[in-house]
C-alpha cells in the first residue's frame, strides 16, 4: 500500500468516527467535532508518513491488525491506521485513529540523543577576548 492515501476514496468506519470524538474530547480540544468525518478527511489530506514506526514496532502493531500489513500516517498528534479491506482489497479503510500519547517523551529522548551532537570536541578551547 502506498503512503500516500486519497482522502477522498478512504473508507471511515463508524467505530473510528465515534472514538475520533471521544479522543477529541479527552485531548482536551473541548467539544467534540460537528462533522467528524470531514474532519478526519482534512487530516489523512495533509497528512504525512509516520517515520516514528519503526519496522520492528510495526511489525508488532500488525499482528493487532489483525494480520493485515498497516500504512501508518500522522498529523498534528493524530495518527492513522489504514489497512486494505479484506473483501474489496480496493478499498483502503481507516482502522483506528489514535493520538500520540508518548510525543512530549520521544522528542525527549531524540534531543537526549542528539546532544553529544553539538557538544563541543573535547579538545576545543574557547579563545579570550
Amino acid at each position: 500500500m502506498q503512503d500516500k492515501i486519497d482522502h477522498n476514496t478512504v473508507v471511515i468506519r463508524d467505530h473510528t468516527i465515534r472514538r475520533f470524538v471521544e479522543r477529541s474530547v479527552e485531548a482536551g480540544f473541548g467539544a467534540a467535532p460537528k462533522n467528524p468525518e470531514r474532519s478526519i478527511r482534512r487530516l489523512i489530506e495533509t497528512a504525512m508518513p509516520d517515520f516514528t514506526m519503526t519496522p520492528e514496532v510495526a511489525r508488532l502493531r500488525q499482528n493487532a491488525n489483525e494480520g493485515e500489513p498497516a500504512v501508518y500516517l500522522f498529523n498534528s498528534g493524530w495518527r492513522m491506521v489504514f489497512v486494505r479491506d479484506r473483501e474489496d482489497p480496493s478499498l483502503v479503510v481507516l482502522i483506528t485513529i489514535e493520538r500520540d500519547k508518548f510525543k512530549k517523551q520521544r522528542y525527549a529522548a531524540m534531543a537526549e540523543r542528539a546532544k553529544h551532537y553539538f557538544q563541543p570536541a573535547p579538545n576545543f578551547r574557547r579563545r579570550e577576548r
